[in-house]
């Protein structure tokens, strides 16, 4: 694209942006949601998960073949949670305490 300064280099402006040091691969352990046992089956039965508590649940005991439940094994690797795919962390800043809490971070 040409304009009044001469012609504009989009390589060079993206050479010159600012690249994330982030390499690390951030793994999914589970892309499905954990649906409420029965949600299927009722339509009564919203699919937002609940816990089960029953004595004789069969999702409680962990029965073979039945839906599993959260639990902690399934939790995000600290290192790359809240990471976009861009390779930076993007929070909002409100106000410039933020900012300097941020600049203290080296976010």
């Amino acid at each position: 694209q040409s304009h009044a300064l001469g012609t504009f280099q989009w390589d060079d402006f993206l050479a010159k942006m600012v690249k994330s040091v982030f390499k690390r691969e951030h793994v999914k352990k589970r892309k499905n949601a954990f649906n409420r046992h029965h949600s299927d089956r009722y339509i009564r039965v919203a699919t937002s998960w609940r816990k089960q508590r029953g004595i004789d649940s069969v999702v409680r005991r962990k029965w073979r073949g039945n839906i599993p439940m959260p639990n902690v094994g399934y939790g995000t690797d600290k290192r790359t949670a809240n990471i976009h795919p861009d390779g930076f962390k993007h929070l909002v800043v409100f106000n410039v305490s933020d900012l300097t809490q941020l600049t203290t971070q080296n976010l």
